[in-house]
């Protein structure tokens, strides 16, 4: 999976494309205002794409044939999932939900 978000730039069907880190990290963009490590910026692509329902399953513990699969195998990704969380809060203190997500105040 890393290496497909971390090298080729691709047209995967379904209108997703998978753009390079570099591409994702550019000065300006939001990986850069948030201050995302390389790996924060690979940690969210993983999660927004192939490995959302690994990575969702050991989050939530559900499917529970899944979950246990990943937790016998000793691997929860205790490590990809701090990244990921470090992001996501780095991610929020700089952008905004469009006024339509707005939450009523």
């Amino acid at each position: 999976e890393a290496a497909v978000a971390a090298y080729p730039q691709e047209n995967l069907g379904g209108g997703r494309v998978v753009r390079r880190l570099d591409d994702l990290m550019r000065p300006g963009g939001v990986a850069s205002r948030a201050r995302l490590s390389r790996e924060e910026v690979l940690a969210v692509v993983l999660y927004s794409g192939p490995m959302f329902l690994v990575y969702d399953s050991v989050l939530r513990s559900h499917p529970a044939h899944v979950y246990e699969a990943f937790k016998l195998g000793s691997n929860l990704f205790p490590t990809t999932l701090a990244v990921l969380m470090s992001a996501l809060h780095k991610l929020a203190r700089v952008t905004r939900p469009p006024p339509s997500l707005a939450l009523p105040e």
